[in-house]
């Protein structure tokens, strides 16, 4: 039997959050290549970076609501939670974390923010 030591796991981890940021990037220049103008590749990787340890600070840690998360820093500021009392009151509202952000998206599109 084979075991995966811990720095194996932790080095397998990065590779798949680093092809994760890649494939998001991928997907944000070719089908919103405004959310992005002005990031270079540099900058859109520490972008995703950040925006996956502030998803997962609320739980969220799919892809698609890392991918939501980011897209509503991009539309409503970098610290959008602190900025907007409402985003702040949806992300720690109890509940499942992935329907905590369906309503926060919800809430930003009437608020016609993204």
């Amino acid at each position: 039997m084979f075991r995966i030591q811990p720095e194996q796991h932790a080095a397998l981890a990065k590779l798949a959050i680093d092809d994760f940021i890649a494939d998001a990037i991928g997907y944000f220049r070719a089908r919103l290549p405004e959310a992005l103008a002005g990031h270079d590749d540099a900058a859109a990787r520490a972008l995703f970076r950040d925006g996956i340890d502030r998803a997962r600070a609320h739980g969220v840690v799919l892809g698609w609501g890392v991918c939501v998360y980011v897209a509503l820093m991009l539309a409503l500021g970098r610290d959008f939670e602190r900025d907007h009392g409402w985003a702040a009151e949806l992300l720690t509202a109890e509940g499942d974390p992935h329907e905590r952000i369906e309503r926060l998206l919800d809430q930003a599109l009437r608020e016609g923010k993204p």
